[in-house]
């Protein structure tokens, strides 16, 4: 994926102005730029300050139930949408995936389908259709492999 929007660190809050800005080509469906080594920040244009708050709340449950997630440290709007501020955690995004790579990705969802949420999802977007029409549409190689093994 390419960055979608481009913006400049003048649009950024002043707190974030020193960092430097570089774009990734990491995102799947959203624009996603390193914000120094500390942060990195990614652009939500394609949706409501509602769906943003339910995406914050489920990443506080995710580490609540103690799921390895980076921690979302903040949010604000610019011109592009609603962005959220993660923390940035050491690592390569996969390309390929070892057998024990995707034991780890299924462990992790076991977990998180494990989870009661106190907050009402939108379980059409979790389906394995949705899922596999969205690794096709962005080529997602590394889940390709995982989908024969999804149940819903």
């Amino acid at each position: 994926m390419w960055v979608k929007y481009k913006i400049e660190k003048s649009l950024l809050p002043k707190r974030y102005q020193n960092f430097s800005l570089i774009p990734t080509s990491d995102g799947v469906s959203q624009s996603v730029y390193l914000l120094g080594e500390q942060f990195v920040l990614k652009i939500f244009d394609d949706r409501s300050k509602t769906q943003i708050d339910k995406e914050i709340k489920l990443h506080q449950q995710m580490i609540k139930h103690n799921l390895l997630v980076p921690k979302i440290v903040d949010s604000f709007e610019i011109d592009a949408g609603e962005v959220l501020v993660y923390e940035q955690i050491v690592g390569n995004s996969l390309k390929e995936t070892t057998p024990a790579q995707v034991e780890a990705i299924g462990e992790f969802l076991a977990k998180l389908h494990k989870i009661e949420f106190d907050f009402g999802l939108d379980s059409g977007k979790y389906s394995k259709e949705s899922l596999e029409s969205l690794v096709d549409r962005y080529d997602i190689a590394p889940i390709k492999k995982c989908l024969d093994f999804i149940e819903c």
